[in-house]
């Protein structure tokens, strides 16, 4: 005999809300990319204080939302197994750690930022070798991060494709929208210049689409009696 357990109010909702959560706040913290994208960020981050704030928040909020994934997620993933509940649960919390890294990078640049402008006769030597470094460590966390997130997204969707917690059309499209992140993010790392809404769009529509399937659905575990 077979009981289902419908989670669909509990575990399945919540870590919808947590999806939702984290691919929203991750938008909107590119509201800093015009401003750091500038030739004159030095004086533009000063200048744009309050959009640069928001955008910091809002990835700390994306951390913080990475990290309530992984446990909310931890105890279906095991079900399946174990070890793979594990590494998933340790790579997100990994993404959260560097999320932290270029949060502080950025609170860093508004402080250099606003000595830069304050300064009467400021060492633009100086500040700038700062600001790039800066930049640098805002830069290559993110590409870490990236990495994190494809090392990630395939033990999800896979363990949740062979627990049948989710629909296949949803984890394949995740499973192809990681592949795309991946290549995007390693023509970045070797300076080929693409636009990051090419490459991470289709993933990024994938965890929208599931954060509101889950809240709607939720998951459901079946149990051998």
């Amino acid at each position: 005999m077979q009981e289902k357990i419908n989670l669909n109010k509990k575990t399945g909702r919540l870590l919808g809300l947590f999806f939702l959560i984290a691919m929203v706040t991750s938008i909107l913290g590119s509201i800093m990319d015009p401003i750091l994208g500038s030739n004159d960020y030095l004086v533009n981050v000063s200048a744009n204080k309050t959009q640069m704030i928001l955008g910091l928040i809002s990835e700390f909020i994306c951390g913080i939302a990475v990290v309530g994934i992984a446990i909310t997620a931890f105890p279906l993933l095991k079900r399946y197994n174990e070890n793979l509940a594990r590494w998933y649960q340790g790579t997100r919390i990994f993404e959260a750690t560097i999320t932290a890294v270029f949060v502080m990078a950025g609170l860093l640049l508004i402080t250099l930022s606003q000595e830069y402008v304050k300064a009467d006769t400021p060492d633009a030597v100086n500040f700038q070798i700062i600001g790039t470094l800066l930049k640098e460590a805002r830069f290559w966390g993110y590409r870490i991060y990236i990495i994190a997130v494809c090392f990630a997204v395939p033990v999800f969707y896979y363990v949740f494709d062979k627990a049948k917690f989710l629909p296949r059309f949803i984890s394949v499209w995740g499973l192809i929208g990681t592949l795309l992140l991946f290549i995007g993010n390693m023509f970045s790392m070797f300076g080929i210049t693409i636009n990051e809404a090419i490459y991470g769009s289709v993933l990024g529509l994938n965890e929208l689409f599931l954060g509101v399937w889950l809240l709607s659905k939720g998951v459901k575990v079946t149990k051998e009696e």
